[in-house]
C-alpha cells in the first residue's frame, strides 16, 4: 500500500502522539506525526488542529476512529469509501445495505 500521509481533525491538542502511534499501530508503521501550522504570513507559529501522520501502511484505515475518548477523522489520498452508519468499507451511508429504512416509504 505505501507510504501515505494521514491528516487526523478533530482531535485536541492534549492528546499525546504516543497516543496516535499506539491507535494506528494496527494499519501499518507511523514513522513520524507533526502538527500541521497555519500559513507563514503569521507572525507566530499556531497550530491549525490538524494532525499529520506519515505512515507505511499495511491495510486501509477507516474515516472515523475513537483515540482517547474522541471521534476523529482521518483522510489520505487512496484511501477507501468508510460508511457513517454501519463502519464498513466499499460503500458509503446512502447506499449502506445494512440500513433499514433506506428508501422506505411509509403508506397508511
Amino acid at each position: 500500500m505505501g507510504t501515505k500521509r494521514v491528516r487526523i481533525t478533530n482531535l485536541p491538542p492534549e492528546v499525546k502522539e504516543h497516543t496516535i502511534r499506539t491507535a494506528l499501530t494496527p494499519f501499518g508503521t507511523v514513522l513520524a506525526v507533526i502538527e500541521e501550522m497555519w500559513p507563514k504570513t503569521l507572525i507566530y507559529k499556531v497550530p491549525n488542529g490538524v494532525r499529520q501522520v506519515t505512515m507505511t501502511l499495511t491495510k486501509h484505515i477507516l474515516s472515523q476512529l475513537t483515540m482517547d475518548g474522541h471521534r476523529v477523522l482521518l483522510s489520505y489520498e487512496g484511501q477507501q469509501a468508510t460508511c457513517d452508519g454501519c463502519g464498513d468499507i466499499g460503500h458509503l451511508y446512502p447506499t449502506c445495505p445494512k440500513r433499514r429504512d433506506r428508501g422506505a416509504v411509509s403508506r397508511d
